[in-house]
């Protein structure tokens, strides 16, 4: 069985690869020059940030489903009545 990509995390893919574009644009254009760990940090936050923003579809059908079957409260479960054995 496949599991579906969620789109939360398509949009923080993509928005780790903007980063990467950016960084690109802005050495070749402008010479401006980050080195690695910088680079590394602002995608982290940018990814972290898309991330947070966007709803997971897939996890609120999830939460919708579970919100709408009924609950179980401990008093209404039969009680369990243990066979005893006889002598």
């Amino acid at each position: 069985m496949e599991t579906p990509l969620s789109p939360k995390v398509t949009f923080a893919a993509l928005a780790g690869a903007i980063v990467v574009i950016i960084v690109w644009i802005l050495d070749a254009a402008f010479g401006v020059e980050m080195p690695a760990a910088v680079q590394g940090a602002l995608t982290v936050i940018i990814v972290s940030g898309a991330a947070w923003f966007r709803r997971d579809p897939l996890r609120d059908a999830g939460q919708a489903a579970v919100e709408a079957s009924p609950q179980t409260q401990v008093g209404d479960l039969p009680a369990v009545q243990q066979a005893v054995p006889e002598k």
